[in-house]
């Protein structure tokens, strides 16, 4: 396995915020191994917290890393939108700042589409008056979502009217996840901080792989 990308959040300056989309090239170039983890087959008895677990053990295998995270965080992909950011809020893994900027996100996505909502998420974080640590989540989420976009490009599109009923709650959640995940990361080495986006994203496209289907059968759903 090549490693292509050095730890995103430890190259970034606080006096000087700039958002570093290193990760998401790092996910880019390493489609064998993300495509791997992602498209794993398990039987439907074994429970998405055992499949965290396991993804978690392979991506510790195949980087030699220690990660290890909270059953709480591993049960986040089981519940919706408002859950993911009801119990992030209560374990402080969220404010209310971030969820407002969340929300922003979402809401121009149903205006606009993924670029623009991007775009303005960046604008609006350089605008504020953030620490490096507090700056290291939102350019960890923009990693996120941008992998995401780029394994299921039509996640995020909510403009057309049909097929944003159906990708509404599929994409809301998505997005509550990579905000509620950003800031658990552990990066105290180039490795571990590798490692633990690799986690998160493979959550969140699991979370979406496992959505998206079901909507696309039943495009009723509201």
């Amino acid at each position: 396995m090549i490693l292509v990308v050095s730890c995103t959040q430890h190259d970034v300056e606080s006096s000087n915020h700039n958002f570093d989309y290193r990760s998401h090239l790092y996910f880019i170039s390493n489609q064998t191994l993300i495509n791997s983890l992602i498209s794993q087959n398990y039987s439907n008895s074994i429970s998405k917290k055992e499949i965290s677990q396991d993804i978690l053990k392979k991506i510790n295998t195949e980087l030699g890393s220690n990660l290890n995270y909270p059953d709480l965080v591993l049960d986040l992909i089981n519940y919706d939108r408002d859950k993911i950011l009801n119990i992030s809020l209560k374990q402080e893994w969220l404010n209310q700042k971030d969820i407002d900027i969340n929300n922003l996100f979402l809401n121009d996505l149903q205006i606009h589409d993924f670029n623009y909502a991007l775009t303005n998420f960046e604008n609006t974080v350089l605008k504020l008056n953030l620490s490096k640590e507090e700056f290291e989540k939102f350019n960890t989420f923009a990693n996120l979502v941008k992998s995401v976009n780029y394994q299921y490009p039509n996640l995020f599109d909510l403009q057309n009217t049909q097929q944003a009923r159906g990708f509404w709650a599929c994409a809301g959640a998505t997005l509550a996840l990579a905000a509620a995940t950003a800031g658990l990361s552990s990066c105290l080495t180039v490795v571990a901080c590798v490692g633990a986006f690799l986690l998160h994203v493979v959550a969140a496209t699991n979370f979406a792989n496992k959505c998206i289907p079901k909507q696309k059968d039943n495009k009723t759903v509201i």
